[in-house]
């Protein structure tokens, strides 16, 4: 996140090599940094035999194609990369439990969404609780809503047991044993019932098979490292299997981490106020809350906390060594302001963050580093980004669309109403559709990452509209 001049490793235990089985964490607060550790251990480290691909594990398929085309760049002007795997988290989670455990540990249909919540809209009428039954049955519902709300407790329902497949299988053991677990309610008896039809395992408990055969599997230690790159956060069960590899082989974490110091009992804003409000306070006010922590990495980095405290808190004794790649400034010059936003957050200080709102205005006025456009529909969000994009390039004839990056949190939603902002150009330069240059000032090109082709492409999506009908 920080400018990145030149990059200093902390200095660590020589006996702790990547050589050795275990787990190597790099971090960097920008993600560019941390191509060098990677490309130095893929040099150092190939595979035994010169044909076989070196693999490495991507968080998401954005981070994939980023990784690959950041990875060309550096390899001169030539710009290949060869013999090189990238995939992603679950892929490769298939491909070793299908070499371990067989053809019929990826077979797991039952238990997606789209499948689930057809047996759960069969089972509901077997199930006798009171909260279904006032649900569903209640005197002021008609018959056709009471359908429609059968269908739509059936699909939410359906979509929490995806989740909790992932995130909670503790709960689902425990409910297929008859015990009580999580919320007290009717999903304990449903997912049992689920559970005994359907009768294959899910793919938690697939991947608890997967990490008990890797931990008596008795193999000789492999020098390679399994590369996993761009990792902010790992469901459980999956951070298990990682934690079992590591008995065999070094696992190299390049985790992107905002801030350079130990931020994981960071607190939010409210409990620390809460807590403040409960103790008197000795002295100046306004000492006491420069004291509070970062309120950046305490309400927005929950889920970066949680995964940087598993990665050291594991019930089985595997090494894990921590690397952070510094990003070193120089010099004194002032700063945009989110640069100065980006060093308070990596240097753990939120100095920058407590500046006067008049001098926060004033500098807001003659910085465009760091803009906030308060929007009142989606469709709204796309048009002022646009006018946005639009003025930058008019005012930066070096820029280019490969330095443009959109990000949201949910791309879906934007889909149906990109090409009514943005139209339906997709070239990867500054080209119209008919192949004559076009006008920076009025063509955006664009592609979509992280969504699926069915969602984007426009006969998909007539003929997915169609099926809807």
């Amino acid at each position: 996140m920080a400018a990145l001049d030149s990059m200093q490793e902390m200095p660590g235990d020589d006996r702790t090599g990547p050589d050795l089985p275990g787990v190597l964490v790099y971090r960097a607060s920008r993600l560019e940094a941390l191509l060098t550790p990677l490309e130095m251990l893929l040099r150092d480290f190939p595979p035994q035999n010169v044909l076989t691909p070196q693999t490495i594990i991507a968080a998401h398929p954005g981070m994939k194609h980023w990784l690959v085309g950041a990875l060309a760049q550096r390899r001169g002007a030539r710009g290949i990369v060869a013999n090189t795997r990238v995939l992603l988290v679950s892929d490769w989670l298939d491909e070793l439990a299908q070499s371990l455990l067989g053809e019929g540990a990826i077979a797991l249909s039952p238990y997606r969404r789209e499948h689930l919540r057809w047996r759960i809209h069969q089972a509901l009428g077997k199930i006798d609780h009171d909260e279904i039954s006032g649900y569903l049955q209640s005197d002021h519902v008609h018959s056709g809503d009471a359908a429609r709300r059968r269908l739509q407790l059936s699909d939410r329902l359906a979509r929490l047991y995806t989740q909790y497949m992932v995130y909670r299988p503790d709960w689902l053991q425990a409910w297929q044993q008859g015990r009580a677990a999580g919320p007290a309610s009717f999903q304990g008896p449903l997912w049992r019932l689920l559970r005994n039809q359907i009768g294959v395992p899910h793919r938690a408990e697939r991947l608890s098979e997967l990490v008990a055969q890797l931990r008596i599997q008795q193999s000789a230690t492999i020098t390679e490292p399994l590369h996993v790159f761009g990792l902010s956060h790992l469901a459980p069960v999956e951070l298990h299997v990682l934690r079992a590899i590591a008995h065999q082989r070094p696992v190299a974490l390049y985790v992107p981490d905002p801030c350079r110091e130990y931020w994981g009992g960071l607190r939010g804003e409210r409990a620390q106020l809460r807590a403040l409000a409960q103790q008197p306070v000795d002295g100046d006010l306004q000492q006491a809350l420069l004291q509070l922590d970062h309120p950046l990495l305490a309400n927005w980095g929950r889920m970066g906390q949680h995964f940087v405290l598993a990665l050291n808190e594991g019930e089985d004794a595997v090494r894990v060594d921590t690397r952070h790649w510094e990003d070193l400034q120089t010099g004194d010059a002032a700063r945009p302001l989110l640069a100065q936003v980006q060093e308070s957050v990596r240097r753990l200080h939120d100095a920058t963050l407590l500046t006067p709102a008049s001098m926060l205005h004033a500098a807001a006025m003659a910085d465009r580093s760091l803009r906030i456009h308060a929007c009142h529909t989606p469709l709204r969000e796309l048009e002022v980004l646009r006018d946005a994009l639009l003025m930058e390039l008019k005012q930066r004839p070096d820029l280019q669309p490969g330095d443009i990056v959109v990000m949201a949190p949910d791309i879906q939603r934007y889909l149906a109403l990109l090409p009514s902002v943005f139209g339906a150009s997709r070239a990867p330069s500054w080209q119209s559709t008919s192949g004559a240059p076009g006008n920076r000032d009025t063509v955006l090109p664009y592609a979509i990452a992280d969504a699926a082709v069915a969602c984007t492409h426009p006969v998909f999506v007539a003929f997915q509209a169609l099926l809807a009908v």
